[in-house]
């Protein structure tokens, strides 16, 4: 009796705990399939792996490990940055051969290359960026992109043939580019840069008129308008030359204005002298009056006072005297006496 009573309280004991068990794992399975229903596949999974022996937890676990797994990459896809592209890439590998994991993963992949391109791309590296696009012309508008690096490389080969002045060669590059960015603008550019330097040619040559015609057309390329007004001062500057040198100042200053403003070799500093040595003429008369009539001192500072002008600085010079061994200079006729008074006032200090 004693036997039989201790073995019904070890079977009791057993039922009790095994359905205890089973409760639990019933309450695990209930919250794991209500995870999975909502989506907390990570949340089922972990609830799942728990109870892997009950029911059919084991099949469950691993389809919650899968859609884990498999939406995370979806997502992070999704975001298209190639950390997350990265990432997407090491969890496609943990579920190989789920549903269309390995196509994911050559599209991640194909993100990855594409990412780099257009890196390549924004850093104007615009060859590499083109090679990048073309390994992957089926995904997405890579196929575009690899013809918009081409267009870049075209571009950029355009602009240097531009800033070199090439302008023939550098128009015919802008051209094959169409409306390319602003390759439509930079072809009149060009075009502008053609007819500049022809002018250019032709000014050299001395054939101001024709030089000016084309000026004239593109006033706003490059130095246009300056070359157009020095084709005007060409005569203006002779005329202005003849007459400065001839002492007609005011007319010399008149006909050099033009080419004062545009500053045309030294016209300005002629229209200057022009314009000082208008009223010098009155005060050179004034200074020769002096040095004739043998007032060297006089003649020098009235000489000195004009400057350049004319041969001022050398009458200047003219001015000083050597002393003669005996006799005068210059004796003022207002003193009649041979003798002079000589004060000296000296420092107080000598």
């Amino acid at each position: 009796f004693g036997i039989i009573v201790g073995i019904a309280v070890v079977v009791i004991a057993a039922m009790i705990g095994l359905f205890s068990i089973n409760s639990e794992e019933r309450k695990i399975y209930k919250e794991a399939k209500s995870l999975m229903e909502s989506g907390s596949y990570y949340s089922a999974e972990y609830r799942f792996d728990s109870i892997r022996d009950y029911r059919n937890s084991d099949e469950l676990y691993t389809e919650c490990f899968n859609k884990a797994r498999y939406n995370d990459a979806k997502a992070r896809m999704a975001k298209g940055d190639t950390e997350n592209v990265q990432i997407a890439e090491e969890l496609l590998k943990e579920i190989s051969g789920y549903e269309d994991s390995n196509e994911l993963l050559l599209e991640c992949n194909k993100i990855i290359i594409y990412n780099q391109a257009v890196q390549n791309m924004n850093d104007m590296y615009y060859e590499q960026a083109e090679k990048l696009f073309e390994s992957i012309y089926d995904y997405s508008d890579s196929k575009d992109m690899a013809e918009k690096c081409r267009s870049f490389q075209i571009y950029s080969y355009a602009h240097s043939l531009y800033q070199a002045q090439n302008y023939k060669e550098a128009k015919a590059e802008f051209e094959s580019l169409g409306d390319f960015e602003d390759s439509e603008d930079f072809a009149v550019l060009c075009e502008k840069g053609i007819k500049y330097q022809e002018a250019l040619e032709l000014y050299e040559a001395e054939s101001y008129e024709e030089a000016k015609l084309i000026f004239d057309e593109i006033p706003d390329f490059e130095e246009a308008v300056k070359y157009s007004t020095w084709c005007d001062c060409i005569p203006k500057y002779a005329q202005g030359l003849e007459l400065f040198n001839n002492g007609k100042y005011a007319e010399a200053k008149e006909s050099l204005k033009t080419c004062a403003d545009a500053n045309y070799l030294d016209s300005k500093d002629l229209y200057d002298k022009a314009d000082r040595y208008q009223y010098y003429e009155e005060d050179y008369q004034a200074a020769l009056k002096l040095y004739n009539a043998g007032k060297y001192y006089s003649a020098k500072v009235a000489f000195e006072k004009l400057g350049d002008y004319k041969d001022s600085a050398k009458k200047a010079e003219n001015c000083v005297r050597s002393k003669p061994s005996s006799g005068e200079i210059y004796h003022n006729s207002s003193y009649k006496s041979s003798s002079v008074d000589l004060k000296i006032t000296a420092p107080s200090s000598t």
